[in-house]
């Protein structure tokens, strides 16, 4: 009788080859749990515990003639323990990748991190969820590239007040022009220059053989490294 996690993988070995099911989209908190410690170990360079998903970027920093407050978002936000680099991962699967997406990460490291944040300041002033944007003010802020005013939290929770917009300006950006270089690593199934592989991937999780879901994993990525639709629906 296969466990929850042997299930789990059978299953998604057989939809990465059904219409509109992408590893890179469906999966993708195994790539969250997972990557920090590949690129730590590829890069040989130690990261901070700090994470972030689904990083706005405003699309104004990129697009001058883009008006509003529209953005893009990074997949995954890592920072190196220095407090030197913060890299931008895009998870890619092998599918039609979209072409605004990546122009926005090719235009990113000449924009720089500081104007990153100074778009994300920005979003929080006018988001509807503005609670979910102090939840990362504060994880930037644990990174040490904000610094939030005493009585923030206060503005939001248990109610927000009508001072909230006046707190937001007091938030000071830590980071200087040209600090915390910004850089993209692209995470593919098979690439070749400045990205991540799926095999190297798998090679790394191969390895931690006390760890079940990093195994099960592990086999999903070398599965996924084949082009969906590549084998036939009889073989499943």
């Amino acid at each position: 009788m296969q466990t929850p996690l042997e299930r789990a993988v059978a299953r998604m070995r057989t939809w990465q080859h059904l219409p509109g099911w992408h590893p890179a989209e469906h999966a993708r908190t195994l790539f969250e749990i997972y990557l920090p410690e590949i690129v730590e170990a590829q890069l040989g360079t130690p990261l901070s515990d700090v994470v972030i998903p689904q990083l706005p970027v405003r699309n104004g920093l990129v697009w001058r003639a883009s008006q509003g407050n529209a953005a893009r978002r990074v997949d995954l936000v890592l920072f190196t323990a220095d407090r030197q680099r913060v890299i931008a991962v895009d998870l890619g699967d092998g599918e039609p990748e979209n072409a605004r997406q990546q122009r926005m990460l090719s235009r990113l490291p000449a924009v720089g991190f500081r104007k990153v944040l100074e778009g994300v300041l920005e979003l929080a002033r006018t988001a509807p969820d503005r609670r979910r944007y102090a939840h990362l003010l504060q994880a930037l802020a644990d990174e040490g590239c904000l610094e939030l005013p005493a009585d923030f939290h206060d503005q939001l929770w248990p109610r927000t007040r009508r001072t909230y917009r006046r707190a937001l300006d007091r938030v000071q950006i830590t980071v200087a022009p040209g600090e915390r270089l910004l850089s993209v690593l692209r995470v593919r199934p098979s690439c070749e220059g400045a990205c991540l592989d799926y095999s190297a991937m798998r090679d790394h999780l191969e390895r931690r053989a006390d760890d079940p879901v990093g195994q099960g994993f592990a086999e999903l990525l070398g599965a996924w490294i084949q082009r969906p639709g590549s084998v036939s629906a009889a073989a499943r």
